[in-house]
């Protein structure tokens, strides 16, 4: 008999107080476990044991389609919501637990026995060993180039899948060892996108053939790359997001040596919308001496010279700019959103900002004799405070004193 639980999501704070799902009953394939599918499932108990009947037994250690033995096993139905690439993440509560899983696609009244007999063949599975560093997990993944992993030391991963809306899949999930504990089930889909844009030189409009990236400022992966055309400065990036970081902060570099690199915020969501037909214009100009500009995506915390997350990309666009630029000297100036405590202390937090730029930079090797840095306090806003934009304040400028 198929039972069916439907589940909600629960705030992270809350999740220690969180019932565990009980899972123990559905060890077979005949009493699996159908799921509403949500975002987050879990933590559910630990399997244990195999149920009435041992559906996987005496395959060998390299088969990528049936697993070597089945140990301590639960069952799982579920129907995506939408249609897509689907994205599966098992997380182990206790990571030295090795979760082995098969993907199915549900035919009809036969499918249990068609899966004992063999004569249905999973179209997901990986039996890899248990990865330390990974904290055990494993699950569908875009990045992952095999649709079926066999045992041993292998990826953790396997490729997403490509899923109907409202058709049922079976996940099988295995538990290689005795005595675990138990896991949680993130469930995504990937969007694939595409953004299109143009770089010119400032002044005189002529296309320029730069490097561009986008990459997500969270986790540091680049999405995409490539070079804009030099005759006519277009280009093209065609990425995968996860529906779920849909809203997450992206950050599109153009980087062209003897130049100033050009960095622009922003999101999946945007570019899917907002930006969807519209070919993103950006200018750049050269590098000259006397010359100054707006780093403007190394913002701070308020009252802080601590800089946001999303200003570590910016950061390193400037090193790479230092870098490549051999005899770029430069001085870092820094800048405050208004002085409601204190021109002191306003000049204090300026100098700090811009030395907290200085010091990432003679951090990542770059020689202090390129480099000096001065605060303004509030001498020169750029937005009132208390506005929208009063967050681009907290700044730092870069001034070119040799070239």
């Amino acid at each position: 008999m198929i039972k069916i639980i439907f589940l909600v999501l629960i705030p992270a704070l809350l999740i220690a107080q969180i019932k565990p799902l009980d899972i123990q009953n559905y060890a077979d394939c005949n009493d699996r476990l159908q799921l509403e599918v949500r975002r987050t499932i879990g933590p559910t108990n630990n399997p244990v044991g195999y149920g009435n009947y041992l559906e996987f037994e005496g395959n060998q250690l390299g088969d990528t389609l049936f697993m070597q033995k089945e140990s301590h096993s639960v069952w799982y139905e579920f129907r995506p919501k939408a249609k897509g690439d689907l994205l599966i993440e098992i997380e182990p509560i206790d990571s030295l637990d090795d979760y082995d899983f098969s993907i199915y696609e549900y035919t009809d009244s036969n499918f249990c026995k068609d899966v004992y007999s063999k004569k249905l063949k999973p179209v997901r599975t990986n039996f890899s060993r248990n990865i330390i560093a990974l904290k055990g997990k494993t699950g569908l993944s875009m990045q992952a180039s095999n649709a079926r992993v066999a045992a041993g030391v292998q990826a953790a991963y396997s490729k997403s899948l490509t899923v109907q809306k409202e058709k049922s899949y079976i996940l099988f999930l295995n538990n290689v060892y005795d005595h675990g504990s138990g896991h949680y089930l993130h469930f995504d889909y990937a969007i694939r996108l595409n953004l299109q844009g143009n770089v010119q030189e400032i002044g005189s409009q002529q296309s320029i053939q730069a490097s561009i990236s986008l990459t997500d400022i969270e986790s540091g992966n680049i999405l995409a790359q490539t070079t804009s055309d030099s005759l006519t400065g277009d280009y093209q990036l065609d990425f995968v997001c996860t529906k779920s970081r849909m809203n997450s902060p992206l950050q599109l570099e153009v980087f062209k040596d003897g130049y100033v690199f050009k960095d622009t915020l922003l999101t999946a969501f945007k570019i899917a919308t907002e930006m969807r037909g519209i070919r993103l214009k950006s200018r750049i100009k050269k590098l000259q001496k006397g010359a100054r500009f707006v780093v403007s995506n190394i913002l701070f915390h308020g009252n802080s010279p601590q800089p946001l997350q999303r200003s570590l990309p910016s950061l390193k666009s400037l090193f790479k700019t230092m870098k490549r630029n051999k005899n770029l000297k430069i001085t870092i100036e820094g800048h405050t959103n208004g002085c409601n405590n204190g021109i002191d202390y306003s000049q204090r937090l300026s100098d700090a900002r811009a030395q907290t730029v200085y010091n990432f930079l003679v951090e990542h090797q770059i020689d202090l004799q390129r480099l000096q840095f001065k605060g303004f306090g509030c001498q020169h806003m750029l937005h009132s405070v208390g506005g929208p934009m009063q967050h681009l304040n907290r700044r730092v400028e870069i001034e070119i004193i040799e070239l």
